[in-house]
């Protein structure tokens, strides 16, 4: 890292991104910079200019800061110090995204248990930031307590790809736990404020660095519990805490799907209801003592080569849907099926959808042109004791969402309507 300047406007250059972070009058957070993204190099120079920048944070020497996403013309609330960082921290992860187009992000923690990554998917207040600090404060290696790229190699093995910033625990440190991570907590010299400290631990992996994903952990913290169980997760659990999950909105929604597919496919999965983390981090040093299976690969590992993130080719305006036209399936479309559930994602990468029974069964029927009169008149004749006014409703509500969300289209001899 070079030298520190007195210049009012300073440019961050982090290793692997394009587009720089701008300091205006703001050189007292570069300590903070450092505290909280240990592991993730940076370069600094003096001279602003090309490219534009991803994130700004300008200061006025009262200790508070005004950060701005981006080229966008207004500035959020003043933060302090630590807070500014950290949302710096979320740009850096959206550029890190826009520069590794083909990456899947997930928003999770990451934690290595003999050579293979354990990953914590986000769920609100299920604890997965304190149960990675209690990890790290016992040595185990972190590898991210937030958002975790994944990278998926021509083999069809799934690594998760180290972030380089600091773990994050949020303040103060419930009274639950033990008096020596009270103690370890308190005396941790990582940057923090009132609410949340980074925390400067030994064995934080260095940015970039990969490993196979090992297992997938599902958290449930219930706070009456005075033990920690693990037991073995539904596929289809873990599948929608992917999906929901990722962090990657601007990657094509096919491949999302399919790595997730992937991860699923390829990880042990498990759920963990606990009470204490400490409790939680024994169960899980129990149970990952060793892997006994070999590091898996994904099926077809080219079916994600196939998704095409080219949305140039849209048309102007949203598909209108016409009673009178016969539509079958778009395209493009990407389908995985999961303990009975079928999720589709469109051609164009745009979303993914979870189909109800309903909606399966004329998502099968689209397989051919067919009407909305088409469709209803084959479901009534297959489900005589269903009123045929309901299912003629259900079918042109189902109809015009797959048309509003491009997953049919007319028959090729006939131009997409557009509204």
């Amino acid at each position: 890292m070079t030298e520190t300047h007195s210049e009012p406007q300073r440019l961050l250059h982090f290793d692997g991104l394009t587009a720089p972070v701008v300091l205006e009058r703001a050189d007292q957070l570069l300590p903070v910079v450092s505290g909280a993204l240990p592991k993730w190099p940076f370069t600094q120079a003096d001279n602003p200019g090309m490219p534009s920048p991803c994130f700004s944070i300008g200061g006025d020497g009262s200790g508070e800061f005004l950060c701005r996403a981006g080229d966008s013309g207004g500035a959020g609330k003043p933060w302090d110090a630590v807070n500014a960082v950290c949302e710096m921290v979320v740009e850096l992860a959206w550029e890190q995204i826009r520069c590794n187009p083909g990456w899947l992000c997930l928003h999770c923690a990451a934690v290595e248990f003999n050579g293979r990554l354990i990953l914590f998917p986000n769920r609100r207040r299920a604890g997965k930031s304190t149960l990675t600090a209690v990890l790290a404060a016992r040595g185990y290696r972190v590898y991210t307590d937030d958002f975790l790229p994944v990278h998926v190699d021509e083999d069809g093995r799934i690594f998760g790809v180290a972030n380089g910033v600091a773990p994050r625990i949020r303040l103060p440190v419930p009274d639950g736990f033990s008096a020596e991570f009270h103690a370890w907590a308190a005396q941790n010299k990582g940057p923090g404020n009132r609410r949340y400290k980074y925390l400067d631990i030994e064995d934080l992996a260095d940015r970039g660095t990969m490993l196979p994903v090992g297992a997938v952990v599902v958290l449930d913290r219930d706070t009456d519990m005075t033990e920690a169980t693990l037991t073995p997760a539904l596929r289809g659990q873990v599948l929608d805490d992917l999906i929901t999950q990722n962090f990657a909105r601007t990657l094509h929604s096919g491949r999302i799907l399919l790595a997730s597919e992937g991860v699923t496919d390829t990880a042990e999965l498990f759920r963990l209801q606990y009470g204490s983390a400490e409790l939680a981090a024994d169960r899980l040093a129990e149970r990952f003592q060793t892997w006994t299976a070999p590091v898996r690969t994904i099926k077809h590992p080219r079916r994600l080569q196939t998704c095409d993130a080219d949305l140039k080719r849209l048309e102007a305006g949203s598909p209108a849907f016409l009673p009178a036209a016969r539509y079958l399936r778009a395209p493009g479309v990407t389908e995985v099926e999961c303990e009975g559930t079928l999720y589709v994602s469109d051609g164009f990468g745009l979303g993914i959808h979870r189909l109800n029974p309903g909606a399966r069964a004329i998502w099968q029927l689209v397989s051919e042109p067919l009407t909305v009169n088409d469709v209803a008149g084959i479901l009534t004749a297959a489900f005589p004791d269903i009123p045929g006014e309901q299912i003629a409703t259900d079918s042109l509500a189902t109809m015009t969402d797959f048309v509003a969300n491009r997953l049919v289209r007319p028959e090729p001899d006939l131009p997409e309507p557009v509204a």
